[in-house]
């Protein structure tokens, strides 16, 4: 390889004397492009199962109709209600243990 000093940029000039080297250099280019294009795709394909799982799951619906009503759903949850109005330690401890059983 050679620089080629074409202002104003850096371009590097490749050469090989053996056509073994110059069909070497050509799988690596293609089988790198074929990685890069795979890898795309997967990313995609990944992205679109994983929202079509989440639809599925919930019916194809959000079971809120919009922030306030899940929010006000988590708040009035019993076991987070517990721990929020906890007055001690003990009562924050008992609380907490009694929201993970029912989980």
């Amino acid at each position: 390889c050679a620089e080629d000093p074409a202002p104003p940029r850096l371009r590097l000039v490749c050469s090989f004397e053996s056509p073994l080297a110059l069909q070497v250099w050509e799988v690596l280019k293609s089988t790198s492009t074929s990685i890069s294009l795979s890898w795309l795709w997967l990313a995609g394909y990944l992205r679109e199962m994983e929202h079509r799982m989440a639809v599925s799951l919930l019916g194809g619906r959000c079971p809120f109709r919009d922030v306030e009503e899940a929010r006000a759903a988590c708040q009035s949850r019993p076991d987070l209600v517990l721990v929020r109005h906890a007055k001690d330690c003990a009562a924050l401890r008992k609380a907490y243990h009694d929201g993970q059983r029912q989980v």
